[in-house]
């Protein structure tokens, strides 16, 4: 069934930019009208965290995109079914991340696991993030007891009005922060902003996941 795999592809991915939907359509076989409703899903924020409001969103796919009613139940049915599939692959990808890391076991100059980044799709949403790809390191330590990597890499964003930083938050595994940096600020312009900071906290440390976080400059006026 078309829809069903639809939503599965759209959930591995999950879609954050009209880029990003148009590439997973190109490897499933479908027709154009399932091609276009599923874009107009997008741009009409369906495949939000908590799925669409019925009442609020089909009178936005009949009013703004002219849907008709077979069209509006089609979407509704791809939405669903979607955020079953997302709830799936969040549930097997929490259950992943319980496989903590430490420094101790990795060599110099050797990459983490990506695994261990965790993006928040709200929040990218929000600030006009349509991908970051980055990349974290160990890193020689010049102090006893302290490991040290460092995580470089992009920021691709929409224009902005406002000034926005990306907090990069480390956690162990007793869920307690112990370390973050605050030094990436997002450009207002649309393009790429680079992220290339350093974090350190002690070796003994287990990580169970480097948060990726943008929020507001609290010290900016604009």
């Amino acid at each position: 069934m078309v829809i069903d795999e639809i939503a599965k592809e759209l959930a591995k991915e999950t879609p954050t930019s009209l880029e990003n939907i148009q590439n997973v359509l190109n490897n499933i076989e479908l027709g154009e009208l399932e091609r276009n409703l599923t874009i107009i899903c997008f741009m009409a924020d369906m495949f939000g965290e908590n799925g669409p409001s019925l009442g609020i969103v089909a009178t936005t796919l009949k009013n703004d995109y002219g849907l008709t009613s077979e069209s509006i139940e089609w979407c509704y049915q791809l939405v669903n079914k979607f955020l079953s599939y997302r709830k799936q692959f969040l549930k097997s990808k929490n259950q992943f991340s319980s496989e903590y890391v430490n420094l101790r076991n990795i060599s110099e100059d050797n990459n983490l696991p990506k695994s261990v980044i965790v993006r928040i799709d709200k929040d990218e949403r929000k600030f006009g993030i349509t991908d970051i790809n980055c990349t974290i390191k160990k890193e020689e330590s010049y102090y006893d007891g302290l490991g040290e990597v460092r995580l470089f890499g992009e920021v691709k964003h929409q224009a902005s009005n406002k000034t926005a930083l990306i907090y990069v938050i480390v956690y162990n595994d007793n869920n307690e922060i112990i370390c973050y940096n605050s030094e990436t600020e997002l450009s207002k312009k649309k393009g790429k902003s680079i992220i290339d900071v350093s974090l350190a906290f002690p070796l003994d440390e287990n990580i169970s996941a480097i948060y990726l976080k943008p929020a507001p400059d609290p010290w900016a006026y604009g």
